[in-house]
């Protein structure tokens, strides 16, 4: 049952609009609780989890972008120890 409602939720706001229509919101009774209030109570969630997930692809690509310049930063430091490796040896 939560998934159908999820789902006919889900579907509605692929659009950008809440379906409100009485099929909707009937298909929407979770435990007594009234549609309407499931209804919001949904639509926040889902909008929470949508604001969780953009903060989190914001953290990925922070944490890709510091990875990227710290393997460059590793390279060319092994670089540098191979040369000055070199060096030791033929001194």
């Amino acid at each position: 049952m939560f998934a159908e409602c999820l789902s006919v939720i889900v579907q509605s706001l692929t659009n950008g609009s809440v379906d409100k229509s009485p099929l909707a919101l009937n298909s929407l009774k979770l435990d007594g609780i009234d549609s309407a209030d499931s209804l919001a109570h949904l639509t926040t969630e889902l909008s929470s989890a949508h604001a969780q997930i953009a903060e989190l692809s914001t953290k990925i690509n922070d944490v890709e972008e510091t990875l990227s310049s710290t393997q460059k930063e590793l390279t060319r430091s092994q670089e540098l120890n191979t040369k000055l490796q070199r060096d030791v040896r033929e001194v």
